[in-house]
């Protein structure tokens, strides 16, 4: 009987299903709304609200009292706090998040719709509310309704959609009489979902993503109840459910602690006959009309009907970079790759976070690596290593080094001198070095005279002469006529002699120990006497050299000079600058240092005086003139006193009030009587200082409860508890300690009816007992509340290896493929269909079968006649003919049980069952082995098998019969194959279906009823169809967008498809597998311009029962991502016919070239350069007052042609003629007029262009340069030949060689002409704005500017930040020396030039741009 009413049940619902299109509560049956109704509206905002707004009587929701709410235009009342999220959230949830929700969705009603509301006590509308919970809640019948509150949703729609989208009205209407409370959800029309934001993924109908969510939520994470469909798709129709009986209208009661929609006593009863809701989903029946209906509200984490579906969390793709979604029951994780963090892996971690850099070094992360930028002076990994600058030895002549950070210092040994103990001060002392020459120190005891060039003599007394007289290829220096460059091979003071020999080697003795030099194929003594030849001169000015650097003045004195230097600089040659003058911080006691006219002047702070604030003013405070404990401080040139509290007066001196000091204990009011006081006590409290307590003692007992309290004292509370079984009355609980010193009245305790909250489950009847109760199980249950279902399950009542499911009261079998019944009992007879034609008898054999054939009959179904002899055909038609035992050859039995036995002319034939071969079915005939797949296909499938293992039945085979049968049943053949083979291909299947394949062994009879063996089988499924259309939809920087297409009918059986993307180095594929739906997907947080290689396959079946299959890959897409385009694109100089644009390459990657547009209302102009270091171009033949937009985009060369980036625009307007005031252009378009300010002069375009492959340092050897003026093209060849001047000509020349001459230290210099246009008087600068840098001062010149800038810093506007780092290095000097030599035992003087190497200390300055931080090297050597 239970299960012929279960299925009136489903009939019946079945029937209420076909009527459930026309749900929807109509407008008229809302309850009144709308501005003609008093209703307010909320702003027109997105996720906005009403605010809070009180309300006049206590709403219980979830069993508190609640005096104010929020109406949020997102679909929910809130009570704790507004919801402004628009995203939902699957409940529970928490942080006070305490909601009505009748449809939490993301609503704009900016773009349609009104949020209205309003509460009332009209008695109209409370009587209509009255009934309604009446009719819906009749356990409850003097309720009378007190107070309502409506809320409507009209015509709304979601983020994203306009005007014209789809619209959703609901209503929320709260009911309650102070006790209890109730809720209405009306639903008119629900045609949308979701709003269109990212993280909730709706489309432009406002479906898909995440849904919206319904029902209500305690705001505690744990107390909630959802109506069915919440966050699913299915959503959309809650206008047409209900458990009322009247669709589109839910009703619940939610005062109490849980949500209660009521229940059903009666027999009929959906909930309790079907049980339908699984996984704890709570069943909701229609008990109002009677209909057999319900709905089930499932756990969060389920959905469906019957909450059978597990929600995939995943679907979502939650889950960013690359990450692994984990699904779980009402939740998902993250499994972040290596890098990053965050619920969803949203947040890249830094390899600086377990980094740190020791000695105020800086971490910065490159290419995912953590590197350390050390402060200078330092190094290591950590910059944990100070360098020791001592290393290099840089202090010389015994000098002692001592290391500092980033510094040293070196302590000379005396008579050294200098940074680097270089110089001797005593070295020329006494030496007549004066006229033109520089007295040099050699070494200690040793130092020469050394002429300017031009000059010679032991003075430097003779000047040469203009005519160079050198021979044999020899060369003058400098146009000596005396002094010659001899090539290899000759030498001689005009190279006249020819070497061959080397005199100097054969022990020559020279007179007073002078040393040999060779000359003239003989050799010269050097004297060693006193130069006192007839010849001496004096020598001329030690000045002709012009030893003072950096414009200093050089004055003369006999043998020395002394160098008077500018302002700026200091030194011997006035090679050192001179420090700034607060440099070394003279200003003491905190002031303040500033420079002029070369002069400091120090700004003292207050109390100090002095040239460096040394001087301190008289102290105001050291007479201590504040009282009574009060402090003196410092007031604007005076002082001021600081009281104690009480004390007032400037010096303290007035005493406070005796109620001051707080005499009156326990917040008592203490009253100044002048020179007494006055305490008045608080409620509770007594004596002189309202010290002592009001007591109660003791509080009363009560029957059947313990009392707790902790004082006796007012205000102290006795709290009463009952023993177990009983409850206290609501009133006088706690009792009260009042002012009088008696406790208010105590409670009362009442007996417990534990059957009053229905404990007993699952129908069970409720005995109430003393403090306990008794539960009267129905069939199918126990447990103390008839909570535990009974599982039948466990007595294993399934056979033949089917699965037991438990239900209540009940078990369910789901039996393997062959059996059924409700114990799977039952075989599955194939033969029930009655396969076999022309009177053949069916073998069943699991869930196949066989065809025994009647004689004259063969075939798989019987189907194939076989001609009878006219002989034959008499005999079987002899309708007189008569048998007798003895004459019967089948009546000994002679096949047994393993066939059927025919008689035939005297004799007897025997129809062998499966597995049985023979006359008389006496041999077994036994299946092949070892059956697999070996190859699958889209129309195929490659199978083999091995023959028995006993030879003898191996021989006995005759082939072997294939069958194959598609899952569905639509498909069966089968094939022959020849004992010889092992091995079959299956032709014409359908792509992606699954096939149960038999491999039979076959013996053939003469009376063509071949006997078989027993199958050996197994299912396989064949490949399904690739996509169609597979091809590259959008490629950016860091995304690829890949499309294909699947057909209706040929892909039919693809139930996922599968697209992985890889770089060609990389081991691993990342893939990802869609639905069949899905026709495009996008690859995120790609590498700009890399080469990726994608591939796609398509997937049938879903899980490995359903043996599933792929596709073959599709043809492999090679695609490169776009370069990144250049950044931070501005234009540094707008003229009224060019602009120059200048930009920082991107920071990935590294471009081939750039395409620049130029870009008007009429026209476009493009050019290609292909130079990817550039970072600024300079565009031409502008149109004056012309709005241009100009764009760059960057160009990498691939084997697939040249990919280019996202243009980087810029928008500017070219300079009117008549010299309005120049326009800097932002990459948004809108200039910034400077005002008062002509446009700066800038210099001619020319520059000096070195090779792309020329080192950094300069180099001595020659090299080519190019020379561009912007017009034509001078390409010269410039050797390391003396300074000279090469002069901007107004067209170009001819190509100018200068050759080399002599191996000498050389200077390049480029002398600019500057046009006639720099020249005007517009083009001057003033220094109204100060345009230098880092602190740099502005002085104005007679038609420019330049910046005095602060130690550190050069450039045009210091914009440079420079540091130099000194290095040993040496120089090479060519001097004309001259010798005292003997000659006929005369001492007088020989002149030549010679070559020299001296130590020195050189400096590597490096400066750094602070505008565009682009480094910037040069080498730079300063001598000291």
């Amino acid at each position: 009987m239970r299960g012929l009413s279960g299925w009136m049940v489903l009939l019946a619902l079945g029937s209420w299903l076909r009527l459930r299109a026309k749900g929807a509560v109509p407008l008229a049956d809302f309850y009144p709304f709308g501005p003609a109704h008093g209703d307010a509206a909320t702003p027109q905002q997105d996720d906005g609200g009403s605010g809070l707004r009180p309300i006049a009587v206590k709403f219980p929701f979830f069993g508190a009292a609640h005096t104010a709410l929020y109406v949020n235009n997102n679909g929910i009342i809130s009570f704790l706090k507004e919801v402004s999220q628009f995203t939902p959230v699957a409940f529970p949830i928490s942080n006070d998040r305490r909601v009505v929700a009748a449809f939490w969705a993301d609503v704009d009603n900016r773009r349609a719709g009104q949020v209205y509301y309003r509460e009332t006590k009209d008695q109209a509308v409370l009587e209509r509310a009255t009934k309604d919970i009446w009719q819906y809640f009749p356990e409850f019948p003097d309720f009378s309704a007190k107070w309502v509150f409506v809320a409507t949703w009209y015509q709304v729609t979601f983020f994203g959609g306009n005007s014209i989208s789809p619209v959703n009205t609901f209503q929320i209407v709260l009911i309650t009489d102070g006790m209890l409370s109730f809720t209405i959800f009306n639903y008119e029309s629900i045609a949308w979902t979701t709003g269109m934001h990212a993280s909730s993924g709706g489309d432009s109908a406002g479906l898909g993503g995440i849904a919206a969510q319904a029902g209500f939520n305690a705001g505690d994470g744990k107390r909630y109840f959802n109506i069915p469909g919440s966050r699913t798709d299915d959503i959309v129709d809650v206008e047409m459910t209900t458990n009322v009986g009247i669709p589109g209208r839910w009703v619940f009661r939610i005062d109490d602690a849980q949500v209660q929609v009521g229940g059903c006593n009666n027999t009929t009863s959906v909930c309790l006959t079907l049980r339908p809701c699984l996984n704890g989903g709570k069943c909701i029946e229609d008990c109002i009309t009677g209909n057999p209906s319900y709905t089930c509200s499932c756990l969060a984490g389920f959905t469906g009907k019957r909450c059978h579906l597990d929600v995939d969390e995943c679907a979502s793709n939650p889950c960013r970079n690359e990450a692994t979604c984990i699904n779980g029951v009402n939740s998902f994780r993250c499994q972040c790759p290596p890098g990053f963090k965050g619920t969803t892996c949203e947040i890249e971690e830094s390899p600086c976070e377990t980094k740190e850099c020791q000695n105020g070094g800086e971490c910065q992360a490159r290419n995912q690596t953590a590197v350390c930028l050390c402060q200078p002076g330092y190094t290591g990994e950590v910059c944990e290593i100070e360098i020791n600058e001592c290393e290099s030895s840089p202090c010389l002549n015994g000098g002692q080094c001592i290391d500092q950070v980033d510094n040293f210092t070196c302590v000379c040994a005396p008579p050294f001198t200098g940074q680097r103990c270089e110089t001797d001060p005593t070295a020329c002392e006494g030496r007549n070095c004066r006229n033109r020459q520089t007295c040099n120190y050699i070494r200690p005891g040793r130092y020469i005279c050394t002429c300017s060039p031009g000059y010679y003599g032991n003075n430097c007394q003779y000047e040469l002469s203009e005519d160079c007289e050198c021979r044999n290829g020899g060369r003058c220096l400098d146009g000596n006529v005396t002094i010659c460059q001899c090539p290899p091979g000759y030498f001689g003071l005009l190279c006249e002699l020819e070497v061959t020999a080397t005199p100097c080697n054969m022990n020559t003795q020279c007179p007073d120990g002078g040393f040999c030099m060779e000359y003239d194929s003989s050799y010269l003594c050097v004297c060693h006497t006193d130069y006192g030849a007839n010849n001496h001169t004096e020598p001329p000015s030690p000045c002709d050299s012009e030893p003072c650097l950096n414009g200093g003045s050089c004055e003369a004195h006999d043998d020395s000079y002394t160098c008077e230097c500018t302002r700026n600089f200091i030194g011997r040659h006035c090679e050192k600058a001179r420090p700034k003058l607060c440099s070394s911080g003279p200003c003491r006691n905190g002031g303040t240092c500033k420079e002029s006219d070369g002069e400091y002047h120090c700004t003292c702070p207050y109390r100090f005086t002095g040239k460096h604030c040394e001087i301190g003013k008289p102290d105001p405070c050291a007479s201590g003139p504040c009282q009574n404990g009060g402090t003196c401080f410092h007031y604007i040139g005076k002082y001021k006193c600081d009281c104690l509290p009480g004390y007032v007066g400037r010096h303290c001196e007035i005493a406070p009030s005796p109620c001051h000091l707080q005499p009156c204990e326990n917040g008592a009011t203490c009253e100044d009587l002048g020179n007494s006081y006055v305490c008045t006590c608080p409620v509770g409290y007594t004596g002189r200082h309202c010290q002592s307590e009001v007591d109660c003692g003791v509080p009363s007992e009560v029957r059947h409860a313990h009392v707790a309290f902790n004082s006796t004292k007012m205000g102290s509370l006795a709290e009463y508890r009952c023993d177990l079984g009983y409850t206290l009355s609501p009133q006088n609980n706690p009792s009260v300690c009042r002012g009088k010193g008696a406790w208010s009245d105590p409670p009362q305790c009442n007996e417990i009816d534990e059957c009053h909250s229905q404990p007993c489950m699952n129908g069970g009847l409720c005995k109430d007992r003393i403090a306990s109760f008794l539960c009267l199980c129905k069939a199918g249950y126990t447990g103390h509340h008839c909570e535990l279902e009974i599982d039948e399950c466990r007595s294993a009542p399934c056979k033949n290896g089917g699965t037991c499911k438990d239900f209540p009261a009940s078990f369910k079998c789901h039996c393997p493929e062959g059996f059924v019944g409700t114990q799977c009992e039952t075989e599955v007879d194939a033969c029930d269909s009655n396969p076999c034609r022309n009177g053949g008898d069916c073998e069943n054999y699991s869930g196949s079968y066989l065809c025994v054939c009647p004689e004259g009959f063969f075939g798989y179904h019987c189907e194939i006649e076989r001609p009878v002899s006219p002989l034959r055909s008499a005999v079987l038609n002899c309708s007189l003919c008569t048998s007798s035992p003895a004459s019967d050859s089948c009546f000994s039995n002679p096949c047994g049980s393993r066939g059927y036995c025919l008689p035939s002319n005297g004799s007897h034939i025997c129809t062998c069952k499966v597995g049985y071969t023979g006359k008389n079915c006496e041999k077994e005939l036994l299946p092949p082995t070892s059956l697999k797949v070996d190859k699958v296909e889209e129309t195929g499938l490659s199978i083999s098998w091995r023959p028995p293992k006993d030879p003898a039945a191996r021989h006995m085979i005759d082939g072997y019969a294939v069958t194959y049968v598609s899952f569905d049943g639509s498909y069966r053949w089968t094939d022959y194959v020849d004992r010889s083979r092992a091995a079959h291909h299956l032709r014409a299947l359908a792509s992606g279906k699954a096939y149960n394949i038999s491999v039979f062994s076959v013996k053939r009879k003469s009376n063509n009823k071949n006997d078989i063996s027993r199958p050996v089988m197994l299912v396989t499924r064949t490949r399904p169809h690739p996509v169609e259309g597979f091809d590259i939809a959008n490629v950016t920087a860091t995304t690829i967008t890949v499309q294909w297409a699947l057909h209706r009918l040929k892909h039919a059986t693809v139930s996922k498809v599968r697209v992985s993307i890889r770089q060609p180095d990389d081991v691993e594929d990342r893939a990802v597998e869609l639905n069949n739906t899905a026709t495009k997907y996008t690859f995120w947080d790609l590498q700009p311009g890399q080469k990726y290689l994608i591939h796609m396959w398509t997937l049938s079946g879903l899980s490995t029962e359903d043996h599933p299959t792929e596709s073959f890959a599709t043809a492999p897409i090679y695609v490169w991502t776009r370069p990144l385009p250049p950044r931070n694109l501005t234009a540094s100089r707008v003229t009224a016919t060019s602009v120059q644009m200048v930009w920082e390459h991107p920071l990935v990657g590294s471009g081939d070239g750039y395409i620049i547009n130029v870009t008007t209302s009429q026209s476009v102009k493009s050019r290609y350069v292909p130079n990817g270091r550039l970072s600024s171009y300079t565009v031409r033949d502008l149109n004056p007052g012309q709005r241009y937009r100009l764009s760059v985009m960057a160009v990498q060369n691939t084997d697939q042609g040249q990919m280019i980036s996202e243009p980087a625009h810029l928008y500017i307007t070219a300079l009117q003629k008549d010299g309005t005031p120049e326009r800097r252009w932002s990459q948004t378009g809108h200039p910034r007029v400077l005002r008062n300010r002509l446009p700066p002069s800038f210099l001619p375009e020319l520059r000096l262009l070195a090779d792309h492959n020329t080192p950094e340092e300069p180099s001595l050897a020659p090299r080519f340069t190019e020379l561009v003026d912007g017009r034509g093209r001078i390409t010269t060849k410039f050797s390391n030949s003396p300074s000279r001047t090469v002069t901007v000509r107004t067209q170009p020349e001819a190509p100018t060689k200068v050759e080399e001459t002599v191996e000498e230290s050389v200077n390049q210099a480029l002398q600019l002409s500057e046009p006639e246009s720099s020249k005007k008087e517009s083009d001057r600068q003033n220094c109204s704005i100060n345009f230098c840098k880092n602190g740099g001062t502005c002085i104005a010149d007679t038609e420019s500017y330049h910046c005095d800038c602060n130690p550190g810093f050069k450039g045009k506007q210091c914009e440079l930040a420079c540091k130099k780092v000194p290095q040993s290095c040496t120089r090479l000097y060519s001097e004309t020396k001259s010798f005292p030599v003997w000659e006929g035992g005369v001492c007088h003087y020989l002149y030549k030039r010679v070559y020299k190497v001296h130590q020195d200390v050189c400096y590597k300055e490096t400066c750094e741009s602070t505008v565009t931080n682009k480094a910037l090297n040069r080498k730079q050597s300063n001598r000291h």
